[in-house]
């Protein structure tokens, strides 16, 4: 349950949110690490930024000297790369945020088992 502030009122939700985060974040840059420099470059300037920030396919493609239609495939391929990866890295260490992320009182009484 959170507050109107934006807290957390249990500090137990508090530290699984938390946790969960760093997870998450772990897993994503592992994944990222095994793409090519133009697959990073995309996902770095049009998945990982604000709208506002955000490169147009036609400013990559300029930066690469390739069309535009070349850098749709290139983030479709490192969209379906990071997919996968994020997806063996997460069963690998058994995170439970990938399928919807469990419930406290779940989380609780797996643990206490």
């Amino acid at each position: 349950m959170r507050t109107d502030l934006g807290q957390y009122a249990d500090p137990e939700e508090a530290l699984a949110s938390d946790q969960t985060n760093r997870q998450m974040s772990d897993v994503v840059h592992r994944a990222l690490v095994g793409l090519d420099h133009r697959e990073r470059y995309i996902v770095d300037n049009r998945l990982m930024v604000s709208r506002h920030d955000q490169l147009s396919v036609a400013e990559i493609g300029r930066r690469f000297s390739v069309s535009r239609e070349r850098v749709c495939q290139l983030e479709a391929r490192a969209k379906d790369k990071l997919r996968v990866r994020i997806t063996g890295i997460a069963q690998q260490t058994k995170v439970d945020w990938l399928d919807g992320e469990l419930s406290l009182s779940e989380r609780r009484s797996r643990d206490d088992s």
